[in-house]
């Protein structure tokens, strides 16, 4: 029989006791949880027109499938659950505006789902232009 040093073997029985209902408590909560989990999604690609990449994807707990995504070169998209891909935001960016597509935060407001605000600006291009932008949508324009 194995003990611990300076531990008589009833405490020994009292620390596996104690650990083993710890760990029995952390897989029941583990397990009842895990039920409630967000049923995965597949989003298709978003072409960005020379290069670039991603930068995050962020969704809103009041609308659900309402998804926005931020490029570092590429301006920002929004998915279009009814199509399947993802809808560019910043096609209205003009030749002098380039900076714009270099989106460093969006956050969507947390009272009204329709308005997406976006901090943007890029250093290297147009003198480093930047701005914070208020997208509002109407509701059934998608």
């Amino acid at each position: 029989m194995c003990s611990l040093t300076g531990v008589n073997n009833s405490e020994n029985n009292n620390r596996i006791k104690i650990m083993t209902i710890k760990n029995v408590t952390l897989l029941t909560v583990f397990l009842f949880f895990g039920s409630w989990s967000i049923k995965a999604q597949q989003f298709g690609y978003v072409e960005i027109g020379g290069g670039g990449y991603v930068t995050s994807v962020i969704g809103c707990p009041a609308e659900p499938n309402l998804f926005y995504a931020k490029t570092d070169v590429g301006g920002a998209f929004r998915w279009q659950e009814s199509s399947k891909s993802w809808k560019q935001l910043f096609a209205w960016v003009a030749n002098n505006q380039t900076s714009y597509l270099g989106v460093e935060a969006l956050a969507i407001d947390p009272q009204s789902p329709n308005k997406l605000y976006a901090l943007v600006g890029t250093d290297y291009w147009d003198g480093g232009k930047t701005a914070i932008l208020r997208s509002s949508r109407k509701k059934g324009r998608r």
